[in-house]
């Protein structure tokens, strides 16, 4: 692997590469990606395999804060990242930024969401998708959640939320909706969505950025985010 400094970083980086994955192996492409990423001096990685997504992600937060890193990378198993896309994200010095992978199936949307309001009694948040992305003020935009496929994460955010939420920052959700929406009576949340909401209710920002576009692998091929689904 290639060592970069991070000259904007007021303290030495010191980063977790976070790999959940739901079997116990990952595709010969992710780690050649892996092997070609570009890092900090200080930089090692945990897997975690064959547990539920949001048990995963809140043990590597643990080993994370366990360790003293300054930043937490997650990385799913099936979205290898460009070379470039650690140092991109260290400069950036966001709270919470990810980059635009896409659903792995159709219509293949960015896994990055805006806020909506889904009920006008009780003004229930919900989060759709962002089809096409605004980057008139430039590739890393703001957004108010993501999926944490390829998403680097401040110490900060985790330290405020791991004791606060018990060690599940990370949590799938069904909330009531009252008086219904659609016949629905519940708000289901993944584990991602629900730890981006808890950031924001801390003040944390959460942002994307466009110019960083890995694969999905999506059955026998790959999606990938393209200029077509930018506005």
């Amino acid at each position: 692997m290639t060592d970069i400094n991070s000259s904007k970083a007021p303290k030495p980086v010191k980063v977790m590469i976070g790999l959940p994955i739901a079997a116990h192996c990952f595709p010969a492409e992710t780690v050649e990606a892996l092997l070609n990423l570009k890092v900090p001096p200080s930089m090692f990685a945990r897997v975690v395999s064959g547990q539920a997504v949001d048990k995963a992600r809140n043990y590597l937060v643990r080993i994370a804060l366990e360790q003293g890193v300054t930043h937490l990378f997650f990385l799913d198993d099936d979205n290898p990242p460009p070379p470039e896309t650690l140092g991109r994200l260290l400069q950036a010095d966001k709270d919470i930024i990810t980059v635009p992978i896409l659903t792995r199936n159709e219509p293949y949307t960015p896994c990055i969401f805006k806020k909506v309001d889904i009920s006008d009694k009780t003004k229930v948040p919900g989060y759709v998708h962002i089809e096409k992305i605004d980057t008139s003020g430039g590739d890393v935009v703001q957004v108010d959640a993501c999926g944490m496929a390829c998403t680097l994460i401040k110490r900060e955010v985790l330290e405020k939320l791991y004791p606060k939420y018990e060690g599940s920052p990370f949590a799938f959700t069904r909330d009531t909706i009252d008086p219904p929406v659609d016949g629905k009576n519940k708000r289901d949340m993944s584990e991602d969505v629900v730890f981006c909401e808890r950031a924001k209710k801390e003040g944390f920002t959460v942002w994307c950025d466009t110019a960083i576009r890995p694969k999905h692998y999506s059955g026998y091929k790959y999606v990938q985010f393209n200029d077509s689904m930018i506005l």
